[in-house]
């Protein structure tokens, strides 16, 4: 009897490394919807500015999401000259990082 054993490493490996950035995008535009709806609101332009910066690729599994074009964001978020911070950037990270296991494994 003769056993052949056909190598699929890299192809599993390839997969599982596209699954992982498709799954760290939707985590990330899942945080930026929830930021946007809990973000403060008196013109609408620092919610609606708040987007993925850079997305997750299968070569560089890093994501990026924020606002980097209302420079007061910074301030909202984490309070300055005695205001409390609003939190609404973290809070939408808290909110949207756990379920990256789930689209992880779900690749829907």
């Amino acid at each position: 009897m003769t056993w052949e054993l056909t190598w699929k490493g890299d192809t599993v490996k390839a997969r599982t490394r596209d699954q992982v950035a498709d799954a760290l995008n939707k985590t990330a535009a899942l945080a930026v919807q929830i930021a946007q709806q809990k973000a403060p609101r008196r013109t609408g332009f620092m919610a609606n500015t708040i987007q993925v910066v850079d997305e997750a690729k299968p070569n560089q599994l890093e994501v990026t999401w924020g606002n980097v074009t209302a420079n007061y964001t910074l301030w909202q978020e984490i309070g300055s000259r005695g205001r409390v911070g609003k939190y609404f950037l973290r809070n939408a990270a808290d909110q949207a990082y756990p379920k990256l296991k789930g689209f992880i494994r779900r690749n829907d």
